[in-house]
């Protein structure tokens, strides 16, 4: 079973602004945990990360 709200990174937790990140928040912490790419056309998303952050590799921004 995957990971709940409760279980996802801190740096990612904390960064949550309101339920229409959640999704975002949820699938952008398993695509880290099991070293995976996220590729998305929303480039707010990087907004969960903290800057300069290892963790914003595995995002990749779909320019439209």
């Amino acid at each position: 079973m995957e990971a709940g709200v409760a279980d996802l990174r801190e740096e990612i937790r904390t960064r949550i602004a309101g339920h229409r990140q959640l999704a975002d928040a949820m699938l952008l912490a398993l695509a880290i945990r099991h070293q995976g790419r996220l590729a998305t056309f929303d480039e707010k998303i990087q907004a969960l990360l903290p800057p300069g952050s290892a963790m914003r590799e595995p995002v990749a921004i779909i320019p439209v």
